[in-house]
């Protein structure tokens, strides 16, 4: 699944974005779709738990933006694989007991590299 050059704004959902990837007849998860998002812009986003959750997929956005969203995380990884490249995350209010971007123990960040986040 591919986003370009996108913008998402004014959502009120448990989620913007939910990916689940599971094996064909199996409850277990597997890396079977893939999201890239690239240049794509998530504005005032009002959701119950994160902009993007990433349920066993694999996950990866680059020169995107994350501007006054309110969440419990902006991107939360379940048994999932994620790839976060020159995206930038500003003025986002986040649960305090989560984080910008929260990996569960079974997930894994592949690449993370000239990101930027500013709560100013």
């Amino acid at each position: 699944i591919s986003i370009q050059e996108s913008s998402i704004s004014g959502n009120k959902a448990s989620a913007t974005i939910m990916v689940t990837s599971r094996s064909q007849g199996s409850s277990q998860l597997s890396h079977s779709i893939h999201l890239n998002m690239d240049k794509t812009d998530f504005i005032s986003e009002d959701v119950q738990t994160s902009i993007i959750v990433n349920s066993g997929g694999k996950l990866s956005t680059s020169r995107s933006l994350f501007i006054g969203n309110k969440a419990e995380s902006i991107i939360k990884s379940e048994r999932g694989t994620t790839n976060v490249i020159r995206t930038e995350f500003s003025q986002n209010e986040v649960a305090d007991d989560e984080g910008i971007i929260v990996l569960d123990a079974a997930s894994q960040m592949e690449e993370s590299e000239l990101n930027c986040a500013n709560d100013e």
